[in-house]
């Protein structure tokens, strides 16, 4: 049955086998009603939900349904910021420097599906943010003088410098982004204000006081 009379059933009926634990029923009208309304997110979200708290399942599922969806932009950012939650909780996983690849790749999968989206360039400039901030502890407890210990304090420097062309990169991308909508939601214009600071870091860093000034005279405007 196909019809906008009966696009609200088989969520309905997903919902009632999921509930009895009847696994069999339940697939067989997620595959119906993934057929006939496959622009109903209904279908993703009821899987991503049957995850649960386990995100090795969470994490495999959303693989699989952007495997399947290659194009769908929520898919990819939605995994990016589970991905972004989990390595920067409070406490660290043990899988910390996997995920943290995976991270990257997710927001740059999202990023790649629609360019004009603020959010992932957001949220991308805050993982960059917070490797430079850990990268700056190291660099800081880095207190030998020998020629080792003063050449791998070079060396991170330039990891330092080169993480920040990349803040700068995707701040920007953000910032002119929210810098053409007239009407941000809150959080949006929260947003808007920390890649603007991010990109300030970036000119101090350059020590480059005219754009400081600049940016932080639109920080001075903002709303």
């Amino acid at each position: 049955m196909k019809g906008d009379d009966y696009k609200d059933i088989y969520p309905i009926l997903v919902d009632y086998y999921a509930k009895k634990g009847d696994d069999v029923n339940k697939k067989k009208y997620l595959a119906i009603g993934q057929e006939l309304y496959p622009e109903n997110t209904y279908w993703v979200q009821s899987q991503i939900a049957e995850a649960g708290d386990d995100k090795a399942k969470l994490f495999a599922k959303y693989q699989e349904l952007i495997k399947e969806n290659p194009q769908s932009y929520e898919l990819a950012v939605d995994y990016g910021v589970e991905l972004f939650n989990y390595v920067y909780n409070q406490n660290k996983p043990a899988d910390y420097e996997v995920k943290l690849t995976e991270l990257g790749n997710a927001l740059k999968n999202a990023i790649a599906i629609d360019a004009n989206q603020a959010y992932p360039n957001f949220i991308m400039s805050q993982h960059i943010s917070n490797q430079i901030y850990d990268m700056q502890q190291v660099y800081n407890g880095l207190k030998g003088t020998k020629p080792e210990d003063v050449k791998k304090k070079q060396d991170l420097n330039k990891q330092i410098e080169a993480r920040f062309e990349e803040l700068y990169l995707y701040s920007n991308n953000a910032h002119q982004i929210y810098a053409k909508n007239a009407e941000l939601k809150p959080g949006e214009k929260a947003n808007f204000r920390i890649v603007t600071n991010n990109m300030i870091d970036y000119y101090k860093m350059k020590k480059n006081t005219e754009k400081i000034k600049e940016l932080e005279s639109k920080l001075t405007a903002m709303k």
